[in-house]
């Protein structure tokens, strides 16, 4: 396997660490290119825009992305994270200004309780024993609380060769070690087995969504596969100008369209 520097692996220098306005610009241009962070945002605003205090709890949150967001846009809410990268949690309580994200691995330790809002956003993948999470996730809520989770399912392509290409090169779901590729029934049968049920249910990344994905992150392959920076800006230049249109155009229509099925699933869940 070749290695292409991780191309959408994250792992912040000092450099960046040291000024805030870049975050929010790379965060920012998540929230664009990602088209699951268009349903994600939808539903935390919508399980968060109350004016009454609530305790949100975001498992596995690395780079604080959401964690960010939630904290900048819901001041009133006491918002709490973890992370079993260590570097992921410097950086977080280093941007935050305090401690807000604990060193802790949600497959060996407990959760903290009587929370309002717990977030699982694309980590189910890579536990080990994602019943055994799930039940942590349903103890440490509280009786009214709900989590918000994100899922990635089916692993279905539109490019024919896309992930043939990809998997010549090591890349996020190598390193980080993903375990399974999830079906939506799968997913089901594992909340159940947590006592946890489904009060909402939102099919995400379609036809139009995934071709977008996978021409963003070819882009990012070509551009992690050079060393040399004149190359790079020649890339940005004569490949990312033109891609960014399309890939906007392409995840407003998948977004637009009903969809009874997708490459991704977002589930609100209580206890049952």
């Amino acid at each position: 396997m070749t290695s292409a520097k991780n191309f959408n692996h994250y792992h912040y220098q000092d450099f960046y660490r040291n000024r805030k306005f870049l975050i929010r610009v790379v965060h920012l241009w998540n929230w664009i290119v990602l088209l699951r962070n268009w349903h994600l945002r939808s539903r935390v605003n919508r399980l968060l825009n109350r004016k009454k205090e609530k305790k949100v709890l975001d498992l596995g949150s690395g780079d604080g992305q959401y964690l960010f967001y939630i904290a900048r846009n819901f001041p009133q809410h006491h918002v709490s994270a973890c992370d079993r990268a260590h570097e992921n949690v410097v950086f977080t309580n280093s941007y935050l200004g305090k401690q807000v994200c604990d060193h802790l691995d949600i497959e060996k330790e407990a959760l903290p309780g009587n929370q309002d809002v717990v977030l699982l956003i694309a980590v189910l993948q890579y536990v080990k024993d994602p019943i055994k999470v799930l039940t942590k996730i349903s103890k440490a809520l509280n009786a009214e609380g709900k989590a918000l989770l994100y899922v990635p399912i089916n692993g279905r392509e539109v490019i024919p060769f896309y992930n043939s290409v990809r998997d010549r090169y090591e890349h996020y779901e190598i390193t980080q070690e993903r375990k399974r590729v999830y079906t939506e029934d799968l997913l089901k049968s594992q909340l159940k087995q947590a006592g946890l049920k489904i009060s909402h249910k939102e099919y995400c990344v379609g036809t139009f969504g995934i071709l977008s994905n996978e021409l963003y992150n070819l882009f990012l392959l070509v551009f992690a596969w050079s060393n040399n920076l004149v190359f790079q800006i020649l890339i940005i230049y004569l490949l990312l100008q033109p891609l960014i249109p399309i890939l906007i155009l392409l995840n407003f229509i998948d977004r637009l369209l009903p969809k009874k099925d997708g490459n991704g699933l977002l589930l609100e869940v209580e206890k049952e």
